[in-house]
Formats: structure tokens, C-alpha cells, sequence
């Protein structure tokens, strides 16, 4: 005779493997329950726990936000991975798998190789996020900074790998829900994109998701979310001034004064909404300062790069006057210098 044991060890197993193959039989119809989308295994998950899901998740996660603030780092990694795998469609726990990963392991680890690996990790959890949810901007938008905050240690690594295959589905996605946005545009294939080019280009598909999300009446996306795109722009450029690819530094800087443009554009749209109102009004201080110091100082480089004072002063003239496409034009001519060597040390005070 059996034991009572063995027996419900039996009747585990023959359930496991009855969901497994309901999920595989059942895939077709998972948009009709809300779970679209989801591997077989994630699928068989949320189906046998049911209406315990939601019991089972809150627990996990309030095990895993101890084990975080007691800094047990990679156990609350651990339970994060096994909530996305019951409930994938918890956007928290995406969010909190990501940094953990990404910041908190990756700062405990040894040496460069390790810390990049980690780094390479979160970005890789979070990415798995926004596929389980799409739609969500946060995800997409906690990416965006991902690369741009966290990316900044690793900007030779970044630069050396090819970030399309992992961005490009992503923003492909964003299009299709914000009925092809032109803004939203791939990431070139290849290497040589730098952390701020990716984040800039995560960012831009955030503000588009987001501005979706409320003409459908799903929330006002945080103001701060369309300064990013130009900040991006803006640290570019002085990435490239410090590599000494002076040029190109003044290019990135007009998209980004071109970016607080269109930030300014945005602010002076006519609202009846005292919210939005507020929330555009709290962009006007970085912008003024933001905006006013990108002119300046990609006219001063300008002149540096001039083959002749009267074509630096032309294009510093037209910088300054925001004539963006003049400016380009001008300094499409032959004749500039790639790069104005040590005179061009341009520093300012908040950068």
C-alpha cells in the first residue's frame, strides 16, 4: 500500500504535467484571459495556482523587499525571479529584479568583468518586463535609465556590442501601439552606439507611450521623462568633446537644443488640465538654464573648429538664433576641423 505521501507526490507530478499540456493545447486562446504572451511554463504557473496567485506573490514580494533592505541581495533576486515567473505581469517586481541586479549585485561583485556582467543582466531582466508588459512606459522608461545612468561605467563596453537585437523588438512594439510614431525610430545595428544614444532612443519611445497613454485616459506620464531625451543629446555631446571628436560634438549638441525645442513646444500647448499646467511649468527653469548653455557652448566650439573666422561666426550666429538647420548646412561645408585640440577644454560649472 502506498503512503499518503507518495500518493500526493504522484497526484503533483500528474498536475504539472496536465498544465504543461493545457498551456501548450490552450495557447492560442491566452489573450482571451489576459496572459498573452507568456511562455508555456509561466503560463502553467499562473494557471495552477489560480486564485491563490495574487496570496502567493504578496508574500514572495514582501520576503523580497526584507531581503533587500537586510542587503541578502541575491535572495531577494531569487524571489523576484520566482514572482515574474507566477505573476509576469507585476510590474514592480520587473522594476526591483532589474536594479538589484544591475546596481545592488553588480556593486558587491569583483572586478570590472563581474560588475558589467550584472549590469548586462538587469538590463536583460528588465527588457523581459517590458515584453511581458507592454505598453508599460515606467519599464520602458526605467531601461531608458538603466543605460543612461548605470551604462555611463561601462561606455567603452556599451560602445563595443550591439544593442539592436536586444532594443529594436522593443521599440518595434511601441510603434505598433502609438500607430507608427516617427519619432520612435530604430537603433542602428551594429556597435558603436553609446549609452546615452540608447537611452536617448528608450526615452523618446517612453514619451511617445506615454503621451498614448493619455490620450486613452490612462495617466499623465511625469514631466521630467521629455527632459530626459535632451539631456541624453546634451551628455553625448560632451562625451564626444572629451574623446575629442569636437565636430561631432557640436552636431549631437544641435539635436539636443533642437530636443528642448520641442520640450519648450510641448510646455506652451494650450491645457485646461491645473495639473498639467503645473507639471509643464516645472520644466521651465531646466529648460531656460539646460537649453541656454547647449547654445553657448556649441557656438564657442564652433569658432574654435572654423576654417575662417567669418564661417565660425556665421554658425555661431545661427546656434545662438536656434536656426538648427542653417547651422547644420553651414557646418556641413568643407574646411572644419574634426577636432580644435586643447583649446577646446570648454567646461561649465553644473556639468
Amino acid at each position: 500500500m502506498r503512503s499518503p505521501s507518495l500518493r500526493w507526490a504522484v497526484i503533483g507530478v500528474g498536475l504539472l504535467v496536465a498544465a504543461q499540456a493545457l498551456a501548450v493545447i490552450a495557447a492560442p486562446k491566452r489573450d482571451l484571459a489576459g496572459i498573452g504572451g507568456l511562455p508555456p511554463g509561466e503560463f502553467a504557473g499562473t494557471l495552477m495556482l489560480g486564485g491563490f496567485r495574487g496570496l502567493a506573490c504578496d508574500l514572495l514580494w514582501l520576503r523580497a523587499v526584507s531581503a533587500k533592505e537586510q542587503s541578502r541581495f541575491y535572495e531577494s533576486v531569487a524571489l523576484a525571479e520566482a514572482i515574474t515567473r507566477v505573476q509576469p505581469r507585476f510590474v514592480d517586481v520587473w522594476q526591483h529584479l532589474a536594479h538589484d541586479l544591475a546596481y545592488n549585485i553588480a556593486y558587491e561583485a569583483d572586478g570590472e568583468e563581474q560588475r558589467y556582467a550584472w549590469f548586462v543582466a538587469g538590463v536583460r531582466a528588465n527588457a523581459r518586463g517590458i515584453e511581458r508588459n507592454p505598453g508599460v512606459e515606467r519599464l520602458l522608461r526605467h531601461l531608458a535609465w538603466m543605460f543612461h545612468h548605470r551604462g555611463d561605467l561601462f561606455k567603452g563596453r556599451i560602445l563595443a556590442a550591439d544593442w539592436s537585437v536586444l532594443v529594436n523588438p522593443l521599440l518595434a512594439e511601441v510603434r505598433l501601439r502609438t500607430a507608427g510614431d516617427v519619432r520612435v525610430r530604430d537603433l542602428p545595428a551594429g556597435t558603436g552606439q553609446s549609452n546615452f544614444t540608447i537611452a536617448n532612443h528608450l526615452y523618446v519611445a517612453s514619451v511617445a507611450l506615454g503621451e498614448a497613454a493619455q490620450r486613452a485616459g490612462k495617466g499623465r506620464q511625469p514631466s521630467f521623462v521629455r527632459r530626459m531625451a535632451a539631456h541624453t543629446l546634451d551628455a553625448d555631446g560632451n562625451r564626444l568633446r572629451n574623446n575629442g571628436d569636437h565636430l561631432a560634438a557640436v552636431r549631437r549638441w544641435l539635436d539636443a537644443g533642437e530636443d528642448w525645442v520641442a520640450v519648450e513646444r510641448w510646455m506652451n500647448e494650450p491645457t485646461t488640465d491645473e495639473a498639467e499646467r503645473n507639471s509643464r511649468a516645472s520644466t521651465s527653469l531646466v529648460l531656460e538654464r539646460s537649453e541656454g548653455q547647449i547654445r553657448r557652448k556649441a557656438a564657442d566650439l564652433a569658432l574654435l573648429l572654423a576654417p575662417d573666422a567669418g564661417s565660425g561666426e556665421a554658425v555661431a550666429a545661427a546656434i545662438l538664433a536656434r536656426r538648427w538647420d542653417e547651422a547644420r548646412r553651414l557646418l556641413a561645408a568643407p574646411g572644419w576641423k574634426a577636432s580644435a585640440g586643447a583649446d577646446a577644454r570648454i567646461r561649465w560649472l553644473d556639468q
